[in-house]
């Protein structure tokens, strides 16, 4: 009996140690949750909210920045269609070659008198080297664009400011012309690539200018005559538009034309009846912003 007691009294003993282990690990966990304040445990709930929404991948990032890019090149290369008003810089270069006429009644007494001076055959003469000048002014263009699976037509209509002077002088005699402004009707033919568009170009102009001539008649008296006008021809040309955004573009452009620009009768050979015309072509450079609406 004195031996087994030893071994109950241990086997108690660790089953108590047991027990509290037990008992202490089972409660562990309520008192947690009761000893936290209620704050926290919202807090503790916004982190879960939080760890649940979903972080893009870097390769979706990628996804939608190219969507953007796509987006935004689409705008900026959008088809030639609608409305466009532009201001246009230009730079001309006009070439005149100065021809006379004389009447058939006085040209051979003309020929007769002057002939080995000027050394002409016939009534007509041109005088030489033709006269070349540049000038410089700015353009206001309106034109509305069709387009048809990106070839576009593109009628309009444009005004252009021109400051060109000539003078020529020959025998006491003195020729002034200043060409104003040119005006007219236009039509652009070109095809859309992605951000660019060749394009032809056809129009008719009108332009204005101010002729003045002054010299010695035929009684030794000084005289002079001036001349307003208006004459035109048909204009050819090709530019290049190029698309800045969905609606600013820029746009070069070449054209050329021939035109006849007249004076009155010259006042040093009056008493041949003596017309004089200036025949002009003008070669034009321009650049141009436009907007479309």
């Amino acid at each position: 009996m004195k031996k087994n007691f030893p071994i109950a009294a241990i086997a108690v003993l660790f089953s108590q140690v047991s027990f509290a282990e037990t008992t202490s690990t089972i409660y562990t966990s309520p008192t947690f949750y009761t000893t936290h304040p209620s704050n926290v445990a919202r807090q503790n709930s916004d982190a879960v909210t939080t760890t649940k929404t979903k972080i893009p991948t870097e390769s979706e990032t990628e996804t939608k920045i190219k969507k953007v890019a796509k987006v935004e090149a689409s705008n900026s290369e959008s088809k030639t269609e609608g409305s466009y008003a532009g201001l246009d810089l230009f730079g001309t270069k006009t070439t005149l070659i100065v021809k006379n006429t004389i009447s058939s009644e006085y040209c051979s007494e003309f020929q007769t008198e002057i002939k080995k001076t000027l050394q002409i055959n016939g009534c007509t003469y041109y005088e030489k080297p033709a006269l070349t000048n540049n000038s410089y002014g700015l353009g206001l263009t309106y034109k509305y664009a069709f387009n048809f699976n990106k070839f576009f037509i593109a009628p309009g209509i444009f005004f252009e400011q021109n400051n060109y002077q000539a003078v020529s002088g020959t025998d006491g005699a003195l020729t002034r012309l200043q060409i104003k402004n040119r005006y007219g009707i236009r039509s652009d033919f070109g095809y859309d690539i992605k951000r660019f568009a060749p394009y032809l170009t056809i129009g008719y102009a009108e332009v204005s200018y101010r002729s003045r001539s002054s010299g010695i008649n035929a009684s030794f008296n000084q005289v002079s005559s001036i001349k307003n006008g208006v004459n035109g021809n048909v204009f050819y040309g090709a530019g290049l538009k190029f698309n800045l955004t969905s609606s600013l573009s820029l746009n070069t452009e070449y054209n050329f034309q021939k035109v006849t620009l007249k004076t009155t009768i010259h006042p040093s050979v009056q008493d041949y009846a003596s017309k004089i015309d200036f025949l002009t072509r003008m070669d034009t450079v321009k650049t141009g912003l436009y907007y479309k609406f």
